[in-house]
């Protein structure tokens, strides 16, 4: 699979704008540095892939997870994001990624392309996430692992004032709405459990109030509820259609 960066149908503009915005500053490298702890724990279940396996990230942005999966095995590494600046970010971080702007709604691959499918910090930006896990089921090759990682849900007690930062609505569910949602798309052997990032030992000295987390109870609670990291798998008999 080649390079190359296309346009299906669009998500919101809401989150495209906001993602090109942070592709312009050092936000971007910051959110990569601040996912670093949940995709080596991910890396670390999935790595050593099969001989030609082929990887998708959905939500890619800078590529930095794409860059490390193709170091640990996987032979084609593809990438979707809302956001062009993201994706030329992407571009630049993994040459040789097949890496799209587009929905996750409509993904622009054919079905049983992919071996994995994997999404950190994104799906929540998805209105339609039932939609978007039938999409990912169609693109799964028949007994396909999808990895679904968040910082953002309901038992999350920490993250409540993230759709005020943002300035627009986003999916808010629980881990069990989640695993309710996956088994509705037809994933089997589903798994629900959580990511604790090393740091969540305390408040450090440089931390500031911020919209994300206006007060250190709420940072503290985020560090303690951890990121919620959902697993599922395709049927090996299915056709992978949904």
């Amino acid at each position: 699979m080649e390079a190359s960066q296309e346009i299906s149908s669009l998500p919101s503009p809401q989150v495209s704008q906001l993602f090109d915005q942070w592709a312009s500053t050092d936000r971007a490298q910051k959110m990569a540095l601040g996912h670093q702890p949940l995709m080596e724990a991910l890396l670390a279940e999935i790595a050593e892939p099969s001989s030609g396996a082929v990887l998708l990230d959905m939500g890619c942005g800078t590529g930095a997870f794409l860059a490390q999966a193709k170091a640990s095995g996987f032979e084609h590494t593809c990438g979707i994001d809302a956001a062009p600046k993201m994706i030329e970010v992407a571009q630049h971080n993994a040459p040789g990624a097949d890496v799209k702007v587009g929905n996750f709604t409509d993904l622009p691959w054919p079905t049983s392309s992919f071996d994995n499918v994997t999404t950190m910090e994104a799906l929540y930006y998805c209105l339609e996430p039932l939609a978007a896990l039938q999409e990912v089921r169609r693109v799964l090759k028949p007994g396909g692992r999808f990895d679904l990682i968040i910082d953002y849900y309901q038992d999350s007690t920490g993250t409540a004032s993230w759709p005020e930062g943002l300035g627009f609505e986003i999916t808010d569910l629980s881990a069990i709405q989640w695993v309710e949602l996956l088994a509705e798309a037809d994933f089997e052997r589903i798994s629900n459990k959580r990511i604790l990032r090393p740091e969540n030992k305390g408040v450090p000295d440089n931390w500031k109030p911020s919209v994300w987390f206006p007060t250190q109870n709420s940072y503290l609670a985020y560090l303690k509820d951890g990121a919620l990291w959902l697993t599922g798998y395709l049927p090996p008999s299915t056709s992978g259609t949904s």
